[in-house]
């Protein structure tokens, strides 16, 4: 996989500046490396955001989920090592998730459900989502970084050869 840049917080200001979501951020901060067009990657992830529209899962923690799926899905019939490999590398995602900042849901990480007209209103007179949601994105994004870069190819990439190139 190709190195990845660092996601700052500046970056992740500027993306939402230019109104995309978190999952949009997130997915395509590493669409490059991951070998997938970053506008693809923004239209892919669009559906996401605001805890896809919800205030539920974080679209932070489902643009990861997107990262890591692209890295490590399977892609062939009966591929039970990548599912296996997902399947680990899910559960790390989630828990360092969790640990840095405290939950997946919207609602419980910026203390207000976007749904309603008094949440959007607090989201916005508190500036939520720069106190909340930009440093998430960055933070979202040194978790995946190792996660990503961990030598772990899926089935697949070791079928077409892609992993041994990487070696």
């Amino acid at each position: 996989m190709k190195p990845i840049a660092e996601m700052t917080p500046a970056m992740a200001a500027d993306g939402f500046a230019r109104s995309y979501s978190c999952a949009q951020l997130v997915f395509s901060h590493f669409a490059e490396a991951l070998g997938i067009d970053p506008a693809l990657a923004r239209r892919v992830a669009a559906p996401f955001n605001g805890g896809m529209g919800r205030c539920e899962t974080c679209g932070c923690y489902t643009g990861g989920l997107m990262a890591l799926g692209a890295r490590f899905g399977s892609c062939t019939d009966n591929d039970k090592q990548s599912r296996k490999v997902v399947a680990r590398k899910r559960a790390a995602f989630e828990a360092a998730f969790k640990e840095a900042a405290g939950a997946l849901n919207c609602r419980d990480l910026l203390g207000c459900d976007i749904t309603t007209d008094a949440g959007r209103k607090t989201f916005k007179d508190e500036k939520l989502s720069q106190k909340v949601c930009v440093p998430l994105v960055s933070r979202t994004c040194a978790i995946l970084v190792p996660l990503l870069d961990e030598d772990e190819p899926s089935t697949a990439e070791a079928q077409t050869g892609e992993a041994a190139a990487r070696r």
